[in-house]
């Protein structure tokens, strides 16, 4: 599932005003589509959540993964073509479709994407992104992907 800035503002503006209706604002925001694998949010929103575990790793042992991933093409691709552009897109959903409900990815640029795996430890954060690898090797593309893991907070 995607969310943006703009479906927010929609919403916002398609609300009722109604005081008081704590269990009404808890149901419109309830996630109830039950859609797998990772939650994919904007850059911005992500920073929102990556400063919102930052604020609670001061309170509490919360345990979260950051992970960059890099495209990179092979001889004869350019960076900038469709083959490179579908390439990125069928890697973005493999990550997605890997990942867990609870973590978040977002497109960083058009050869990176960022992942947080919560609550989760470097051993087990590095074996998930092993799995994925192993998965994007399997397609056969064009194109080599790396990652870079770090513990939570960087």
């Amino acid at each position: 599932r995607i969310f943006s800035a703009e479906d927010e503002k929609k919403d916002i503006n398609s609300l009722p005003d109604t005081p008081g209706d704590l269990a009404g604002i808890e149901a419109y925001m309830r996630d109830e589509d039950n859609a797998f694998g990772a939650c994919e949010v904007s850059f911005s929103e992500f920073c929102v959540m990556y400063r919102l575990m930052q604020r609670q790793r001061e309170r509490k042992d919360v345990t979260a993964q950051i992970v960059l991933f890099t495209m990179y093409p092979r001889e004869g691709m350019q960076k900038k073509s469709v083959e490179f552009e579908a390439a990125m897109t069928e890697f973005s959903q493999i990550v997605n479709q890997s990942l867990r409900r609870c973590d978040v990815t977002v497109r960083y640029s058009s050869g990176q994407l960022l992942a947080m795996f919560t609550d989760c430890y470097q051993k087990d954060g590095r074996m998930v992104a092993d799995r994925i690898m192993h998965t994007w090797k399997l397609q056969d593309m064009p194109c080599d992907v790396t990652y870079e893991i770090r513990t939570f907070p960087l």
